[in-house]
């Protein structure tokens, strides 16, 4: 296959993460969720321990990248919510 046939995966909008985890094998299920409403879920990725390890790897360098020029990325934990302009 040349680069022309490669395939590009769907790209999928997700504000919600589960992981779950078995002696084998680590899973990442993501969704999408509005208000106080139960995440649907999207889709799930399993893979290797192995390959999680080298997830996280990429994780850390790309938000560290990220957070040298953006500025410190705020956990939800730490959001609050603002007042609705209907006097909410």
């Amino acid at each position: 296959m040349n680069s022309d046939d490669k395939k590009e995966a769907p790209r999928v909008y997700a504000n919600n993460v589960e992981l779950t985890a078995t002696a084998l094998d680590l899973s990442i299920e993501f969704g999408f969720q509005v208000g106080d409403d139960p995440p649907e879920p999207l889709f799930k990725v399993v893979m290797a321990w192995e390959e999680g390890a080298i997830l996280k790897g990429f994780l850390e360098e790309t938000l560290s990248s990220y957070e040298e020029i953006a500025g410190s990325i705020r956990r939800v934990h730490e959001i609050q919510p603002q007042p609705s302009e209907r006097g909410g």
